[in-house]
């Protein structure tokens, strides 16, 4: 595990190493006073500060329970729990309250703190649709042509992403994701394909709706090849940003493997495959290029208002929202569109008002209002509140009644204290921090856990978990942090009564 206070002292002598080169001085007794006064807190640099975030409320139900709670097919609860979402662990409160929001047909902004698991709050309600939309039946979808990979063979036309496809399973976008930066955007699609390209995923699709697949693509200025119709220099383009992909994609499939080789442990061996979720899989749910979702929208439209903006302007792009149109038409009742909006407090002043204009210039085209039924607005923001000034901007920007949002703020949970403080754990919390370096992660969570006595389950968060609620570890790291960040050794010092190696050793044990 990553010791973030290594790393803050590799880099402080490093630039202790840089400048006493250089500058070196003849004396070392003016060498060490220069680094006396240089090398401290608030000159060169300043101590790591420490900001612990409570956990949210719990609603205690796990996927599957909340699905039963929602009237939501037990289908797609197993398929979020392939890749989304972790079978057992329980979903906040206000995930629960988002999807179940949303679910009725209210417009939902939440406004927790980072760490608080937005994104959860419109990928859960966006993936539960869509394996209701796949149960409603969407036909076989045929096997790909022998030559689908067109890219891996000389002298082979282009061959459509998804050209196999039936009219009985009808391309358009069910939801379209809006993020202020591309940034933002390489962020999701990570989590995106962990949810849909991984191995029990894909077995879902196989083993219960005729190897279907819920498609997703990212169209901005990454996405090939740029907006123009297809020629033969732009197909030899694309041709060439394919086979770079397939390479990519094909060493990182060497590197996973290599890792889960070496994983002393399940949990290792799950994070050796997550470095899989940064390149996109040539045969996996990803579309391939702009061209592919032209002809064939994709399920899930990852994008940013400036590409949006052009889109709407451009004949190129008209495929993607008649389709989504004509689908929306096709049934008022059952077809449900997402318009997912992050980072909402971004788009302030002029530039938010153009936005706020561009979503209706998307709602006209493909045919709804912004009160309409089939509309699913979920937000995320960190400034709104609950009060009639932000209902006011949201009515504005959205051009709905204010009063039909629905603002979770979540609710931070607290805990018990314990009744003689942490000063009795300070050896094993010092060995804790020496054995998550020298250790697997495992091992390490799981000697704690017996040496406060409790019994391992094998998966070393809830190890740690549970130790602390054991030992009622949490509330004096909240209390020491309720005010503002603290330094490792003043977290330290209130812990465990002094500044000593020993006692920082125990701090660092407590919050890694």
């Amino acid at each position: 595990m990553d010791n973030p206070f290594r790393v803050f002292e590799e880099v402080r002598l490093a630039y202790q190493r840089y400048l006493d080169s250089p500058f070196r001085l003849r004396y070392d007794a003016l060498l060490e006073e220069r680094r006396g006064i240089l090398f401290r807190d608030g000159q060169l640099f300043r101590e790591p500060l420490i900001e612990p975030i409570p956990p949210y409320e719990s609603s205690g139900l796990t996927i599957a329970q909340a699905c039963t709670q929602l009237g939501v097919p037990g289908e797609a609860a197993e398929f979020i729990t392939r890749g989304l979402f972790r079978a057992g662990l329980p979903l906040h409160q206000h995930q629960f309250e988002a999807w179940q929001c949303s679910r009725a047909g209210r417009a939902v902004v939440v406004t927790t703190g980072t760490g608080s698991g937005k994104t959860e709050c419109y990928l859960l309600p966006v993936f539960a649709y869509l394996v209701e939309d796949l149960m409603r039946g969407w036909g076989s979808p045929g096997s790909p042509p022998g030559r689908h990979l067109w890219w891996r063979h000389p002298r082979q036309r282009r061959i459509p992403q998804r050209s196999h496809e039936p009219a009985t399973r009808p391309s358009a976008v069910r939801a379209l994701m809006l993020y202020p930066l591309n940034a933002l955007i390489e962020d999701q699609l990570s989590r995106i394909r962990k949810a849909c390209d991984n191995e029990e995923a894909r077995r879902w699709f196989i083993g219960a709706f005729a190897d279907h697949r819920f498609w997703y693509g990212r169209y901005n200025s990454v996405a090939p090849v740029s907006g123009i119709e297809e020629s033969p220099h732009k197909r030899s383009e694309l041709k060439g940003r394919l086979q770079e992909m397939d390479l990519n994609w094909g060493r990182a499939t060497v590197s996973a493997g290599a890792r889960r080789a070496q994983a002393a442990s399940a949990e290792e061996a799950r994070r050796a495959d997550d470095i899989l979720n940064y390149f996109q899989n040539p045969e996996g749910s990803e579309m391939w290029s702009r061209w592919d979702m032209q002809s064939h929208p994709p399920d899930i439209l990852i994008t940013n208002y400036s590409m949006l903006n052009i889109m709407l302007m451009r004949s190129l792009e008209d495929g993607i929202f008649d389709q989504t149109r004509r689908w929306l038409e096709a049934d008022r009742e059952n077809h449900v569109f997402h318009l997912v909006v992050d980072e909402l407090h971004t788009y302030r002043g002029t530039p938010g008002t153009e936005v706020g204009y561009l979503l209706r210039a998307l709602l006209r085209r493909i045919g709804l209002e912004p009160d309409s039924p089939q509309l699913r607005i979920i937000a995320t923001s960190a400034s709104i509140e609950n009060d009639s000034q932000s209902r006011e901007y949201l009515q504005q920007f959205f051009g709905r009644d204010g009063s039909s949002f629905e603002i979770l703020s979540g609710q931070q949970r607290s805990f018990p204290a314990p009744g003689g403080g942490l000063l009795a754990y300070a050896s094993r919390f010092a060995t804790l921090d020496d054995e998550l370096t020298s250790l697997p992660v495992a091992q390490a969570a799981a000697n704690f856990a017996a040496a406060v006595g409790v019994a391992s389950t094998g998966e070393p968060g809830d190890d740690l978990a549970r130790a602390y609620e054991e030992i009622r570890g949490l509330e004096p790291v909240r209390a020491v942090g309720e005010q503002e960040p603290f330094t490792l050794e003043q977290l330290a010092s209130v812990l465990f009564g002094g500044a000593s190696d020993a006692d920082k050793a125990a701090a660092q044990g407590v919050i890694r």
